[in-house]
C-alpha cells in the first residue's frame, strides 16, 4: 500500500481471477519498480485507467490482504 502512494491515493480496488486492480488518484505516485520485485508479484500492468498488479491463482487472497489494510476507501 506504501507503494503506490498510500491508502489516501487509492480511489478504488477490485480483482479478477490473476490481477488486483488498483483505481489510483495519482500513478504517478506508484513506485512501480519496487512492487515489481515484491515476492509474488509477476508483473505489473497499467491499463485504461487501472494500476493492475498481476499476483496469478492468489489474487482473490492478496485482495482480502490489502483491503483488510485498507479498510474504507474514500473515492474522493
Amino acid at each position: 500500500i506504501d507503494n503506490i502512494g498510500g491508502k489516501e491515493n487509492v480511489r478504488s480496488v477490485t480483482y479478477c481471477i490473476t490481477r488486483v486492480r488498483f483505481y489510483l488518484k495519482d500513478t504517478t505516485k506508484a513506485e512501480t519498480d519496487i512492487i515489481t520485485n515484491l515476492n509474488g508479484v509477476r508483473d505489473v500492468v497499467q491499463a485504461s485507467g487501472q494500476y493492475q498488479v498481476v499476483v496469478g491463482p492468489e489474487a482473490e487472497e492478496v485482495y482480502n490482504a490489502v483491503m483488510s489494510q485498507l479498510g474504507e476507501v474514500s473515492s474522493s
